[in-house]
Formats: C-alpha cells, sequence, structure tokens
C-alpha cells in the first residue's frame, strides 16, 4: 500500500526566469520529501489513536521514499506500509481471513502474553498451549486454561477459534495521508523555492 506524492512544478516552470527555473529540481525534491516524512508522522499519530498499541512495530511500518532532485522532472516522493506489515492493508480495506483447508483460526485473547515487539513467544501459541494445559470444553470455541487453586481456580480464556475472521475498516490511513499531503505540499514546496532562489541569488550577485 503506497501513496504517492507528485509535483506540478514542470508546468509552473514556463513563466520563471533562468535562475529562478534552475532551483526548481531542488526545491520539488525537498518539498516532496518533507510532505511525505510529515504526512508519515501523523499516520503514525493516527494509527496510536485507533489502535490499542503495545509498542512501536506497526507504526514503524509507516515509511517514505525520499524525492531525489536527479529525477527531474519525474520527481516524486512515497508513503506507504513496509511489507513485513502487511496486516496494516486489513484494517484499511476489510478483509474476511479464512483457515486454511478447513482449519479453524485462532484469535488471541489479551490473556496471551507477548514480547516488546509484540509477537507471540512459542510458548504462548495455540498448538503448544493445547498441548500443554489448554483444553476446549464441549459445545466451545475458546481455548481455556485452569489458574489458582481451590476457590479462586478459575478459567481462563486464551484464544477464541472460527473457521473466518472479519476485519473490519477502521484505519483510514489513505485518507489521512492524502489530506496531509494536500493541506501542506504547496506551501512547503514555497518555503523552499523561495530559500533556494535566495540562496541562488546570493551566490550569484544578484538583488
Amino acid at each position: 500500500m503506497e501513496i504517492k506524492i507528485l509535483s506540478n512544478a514542470k508546468q509552473v516552470s514556463r513563466a520563471m526566469s533562468d535562475l529562478a527555473y534552475k532551483q526548481l529540481p531542488f526545491a520539488t525534491a525537498v518539498a516532496l520529501t518533507k510532505t511525505a516524512v510529515q504526512s508519515a508522522r501523523i499516520a503514525k499519530e493516527d494509527m496510536g489513536h485507533r489502535f490499542q498499541l503495545k509498542n512501536k512495530w506497526t507504526q514503524k511500518g509507516v515509511q517514505i521514499e525520499r524525492a531525489e532532485k536527479r529525477d527531474w522532472p519525474h520527481i516524486q516522493a512515497a508513503v506507504g506500509i513496509d511489507e513485513k506489515r502487511a496486516y496494516i492493508a486489513d484494517h484499511e480495506e476489510g478483509h474476511i481471513r479464512k483457515g486454511q483447508r478447513g482449519h479453524r483460526l485462532a484469535v488471541p485473547s489479551s490473556n496471551i502474553r507477548r514480547t516488546k515487539t509484540g509477537k507471540i513467544p512459542k510458548g504462548q501459541r495455540v498448538r503448544a498451549i493445547r498441548e500443554k494445559k489448554g483444553f476446549i470444553p464441549k459445545g466451545s470455541r475458546t481455548v481455556f486454561v485452569r489458574k489458582g487453586r481451590g476457590r479462586k481456580k478459575r478459567m481462563l480464556p486464551l484464544y477464541f477459534l472460527g473457521p473466518s475472521i472479519r476485519i473490519r475498516k477502521k484505519l483510514g490511513f489513505v485518507r489521512v495521508v492524502t489530506q496531509e499531503i494536500q493541506r501542506r505540499y504547496h506551501r512547503t514546496f514555497k518555503v523552499q523555492f523561495d530559500k533556494a532562489v535566495a540562496s541562488a541569488k546570493t551566490r550569484a550577485g544578484v538583488r
């Protein structure tokens, strides 16, 4: 999943002086990259509001592709999701995940302990738990373990089983990034272009 940020600077350049025109590739590349960086930052913050994240793993999946002035006039930057976090796309578009070959899917409960990176250790995976103390009551679709002793003894749900899982649309990544690009790019370009032209005039001794 990737959103590209393009520029119309080539069309604008037709009405510019030679000195100003020469600054377009640099100013455009800087503006596109800065816009991508800020858009990615906003997208990460939005994820933090929409999900209960235990670490930064998911947010670190939001990455950018920097714009390069050597690609002029076809300069572009991009904001996207790293392939290792492809699961994020399911929350963007909505998805029904089905078990393979008739197997049921196991959804971990909040009682499952995870590592600092959010992963489930091998000993906490559904197969390992069922091979040890886990059990499924008759007519149930939940994997339990027994905890405590005597009157404090209780059944603790660890996994919920089902033939499929419906993942709701709740992210809005494309919308958030697109809105930030539209809000920020033209203003950022003007600032960077003015700086580049002013610097070029200073170097050329032009007032």
